[in-house]
């Protein structure tokens, strides 16, 4: 007999982070050398999306990102394009590298791993991309 996901939801959900957790955190990010350059109003949901994807999957840690979840989020965020804006969501890639590089000082992350979550975006997104695409090109067909 196997268990039932749904029971195990709120132990799981007593180490989500707070809300507080994930702003601070995201806060963080735009502050380091990695997130700077995102550091916009039109970028913070974007991050948010990743800040809450890595609170609320796995281990519930924010900063644990192997080169698995990375294409967990990627396929994840592309199936929920409805979330954003099509076209800023293409920055999603670029910016959950930047994040991998801010998650990897916060926790201490192995450089290895890091290349490796590096490279697992890099394989994972042109996938990312022409999910998109096939997006825009569905909306163009209705437009007309």
């Amino acid at each position: 007999m196997t268990e039932n996901p749904t029971a195990s939801a709120p132990a799981l959900a007593d180490r989500w982070p707070t809300s507080d957790e994930l702003d601070s955190a995201v806060d963080r990010f735009f502050a380091s050398t990695s997130g700077a350059l995102w550091d916009s109003w039109e970028i913070s949901d974007l991050a948010d999306h990743i800040a809450w994807f890595g609170g609320t999957t796995g281990r519930g840690n924010l900063f644990d990102w192997d080169s698995t979840r990375v294409v967990e989020f990627l396929s994840e965020i592309a199936a929920r394009v409805q979330l954003s804006d099509p076209a800023r969501a293409l920055m999603f890639p670029a910016l959950l590298r930047a994040w991998v590089r801010f998650a990897a000082v916060e926790d201490g992350m192995p450089a290895l791993e890091v290349r490796r979550s590096l490279a697992a975006i890099e394989h994972a997104e042109p996938v990312f991309f022409a999910e998109f695409h096939s997006l825009f090109n569905h909306n163009h067909a209705v437009d007309d």
